[in-house]
């Protein structure tokens, strides 16, 4: 994968003036903090833990940027998309991509 954090900032609708950072390439995306690798975009999903409390550990480990739930009181020191929901933009930009790749479906 390899879309740019503008583009995919217009593709969830974030609501954070994320144009403060400089447009960059994103290499894939991860909702695990232990198998992010560099270039990558954190997706923070809820769940025994809420994921937010690990975007440290994924910016220490590489990630180049994260979705952030306008929720969360604190906001992460590196490169952001605030969303309503980031399960929901993450699903949104699966859809996106998907469709951006066109491929064809058999089954």
């Amino acid at each position: 994968m390899e879309l740019s954090f503008w583009e995919i900032a217009k593709v969830v609708s974030a609501s954070n003036d994320y144009q403060q950072w400089e447009d960059f390439t994103l290499s894939g995306i991860e909702f695990d903090s232990r198998k992010i690798e560099v270039g990558n975009l954190f997706v923070p999903l809820p769940g025994v833990r809420d994921g937010h409390q690990f975007a440290k550990s994924a910016k220490e480990k590489g990630a180049a940027a994260t979705f952030w739930a306008k929720t969360q009181k604190e906001r992460p020191d590196f490169p952001y998309l605030e969303v309503e929901d980031p399960t929901v933009a993450f699903q949104q930009l699966a859809a996106y991509y998907r469709q951006k790749l066109n491929p064809i479906v058999v089954a």
